[in-house]
C-alpha cells in the first residue's frame, strides 16, 4: 500500500515450518524490484530477515506449524523497518560470537551486521516477541556503484 509520502507498510504471515522464510523473501523481491537500492543492502537485508524468520521459527516457535511467524514491514523513504514476531519467550541477552568450529549460532551475529540497527521488544497483550530491524536503503546511483 503506498501513498504521497512515499511510505508503504505490508504484513506477512507464515507458518512455523522450514521453508516458509522464501515468502518472505519472494515478497520483499517483488516490493524491491523496480531496482531503485544497491544490490548489497537488498542482499544484506534479506539475509537478516531470512535469519530472524528462521530463529523465530525454530526457537521461538519451536517448529509447531500451528504456530505463525509475523512479518511487518515498513518502508519510509529509504529506511526499511523489518518486524519479525513469535510466540516465544525471547532472550535477555545476545550470545557472544560462536566459535568458528561451531556450525550454528551465528543467527544474530548475522543480523548485527546486516542490519544499521535492532532491537528486541514483547507484546504482553498477545503475548509474543519482536525482533526489529532498521536498514538504510541506498539508491543505485549514490556512490561509487
Amino acid at each position: 500500500m503506498e501513498n504521497k509520502t512515499n511510505k508503504q507498510t505490508w504484513e506477512i504471515i507464515i507458518k512455523s515450518r522450514w521453508g516458509e522464510e522464501k515468502k518472505v523473501l519472494h515478497e520483499l523481491d517483488s516490493r524491491l524490484a523496480a531496482g531503485l537500492y544497491r544490490e548489497e543492502d537488498c542482499f544484506e537485508l534479506k539475509t537478516a530477515v531470512a535469519e530472524a524468520c528462521l530463529n523465530s521459527i525454530e526457537h521461538g516457535n519451536d517448529l509447531d506449524p500451528r504456530l505463525s511467524v509475523e512479518v511487518k514491514v515498513f518502508l519510509v523513504a529509504d529506511t526499511i523497518c523489518v518486524e519479525v514476531w513469535d510466540h516465544g519467550p525471547g532472550f535477555n541477552k545476545v550470545p557472544p560470537m560462536p566459535d568458528h568450529k561451531q556450525d550454528r549460532g551465528r543467527g544474530l551475529w548475522i543480523i548485527n551486521n546486516m542490519v544499521d540497527e535492532w532491537s528486541c521488544c514483547c507484546d504482553q497483550d498477545r503475548n509474543t516477541f519482536g525482533l526489529k530491524m532498521v536498514k538504510k536503503m541506498r539508491k543505485r546511483n549514490e556512490g561509487n556503484l
